[in-house]
């Protein structure tokens, strides 16, 4: 019994963390619309393609209603989920497969585990990298603590596609990102200051700060 009260509680908290994200005043950033010219409508089936930002199809699709606001799903025509492609832009947006982002993880996405299933990340364009977001928890904590453990280290976590070794890249935590920032970008360091409140949600955050790069 006590244990089921306590998943209660994480999935609780695990949800009201969720809103209180959703909630935040969005960042400024980078109009979308601004660099999704680069990537032409339609469905990227290969890493070389969406670097070449060349699509394989421009078959009709569409994106499946659904309620959440990091996983995103497509249909075509025949209502069938669109689930191996590496990339789709809808001519608006551009959306990263999540099963094509965690093979392409450098060393920082050791010990990290998703949610699973099959779905596509929303990009937000800046003027360094493309930046995602997405649920992760650590797999030590989910080997030790079981179903409470892993669920307590549960969060939304910070991705970047770092172009030169066309790698993605994992904010495990926020200590990583302040070092990333200081190691790579010392002159802007003085967000990390700017963004200091520690009721700002850390995922917004590092999503203005990397906007500001």
């Amino acid at each position: 019994m006590k244990k089921h009260l306590l998943i209660l509680i994480l999935l609780n908290l695990t949800l009201t963390a969720q809103n209180d994200t959703l909630n935040y005043p969005a960042t400024q950033g980078i109009n979308n619309l601004e660099f999704i010219k680069e990537y032409p409508k339609g469905i990227y089936n290969t890493l070389a393609d969406f670097k070449n930002k060349t699509p394989n199809s421009t078959e009709n699709f569409a994106l499946e209603d659904g309620k959440s606001s990091i996983a995103y799903r497509f249909v075509n025509d025949s209502k069938k989920k669109i689930k191996d492609a590496f990339a789709i832009s809808d001519g608006e947006n551009l959306f990263i497969n999540i099963k094509s982002i965690i093979p392409n993880f450098d060393e920082s996405g050791n010990g990290q585990s998703y949610d699973g299933g099959n779905y596509y990340l929303k990009v937000y364009f800046t003027s360094k990298y493309l930046f995602m977001s997405d649920y992760f928890a650590s797999t030590a904590a989910s080997m030790l603590g079981g179903l409470t453990g892993g669920m307590a280290s549960r969060r939304e976590k910070g991705i970047i596609f770092v172009e030169k070794n066309d790698k993605f890249h994992l904010f495990k935590n926020y200590k990583e990102f302040e070092n990333f920032i200081n190691q790579n970008y010392p002159e802007k360091s003085d967000l990390l200051i700017k963004y200091s409140n520690p009721k700002i949600p850390e995922i917004i955050k590092i999503r203005s700060i990397i906007e500001q790069l």
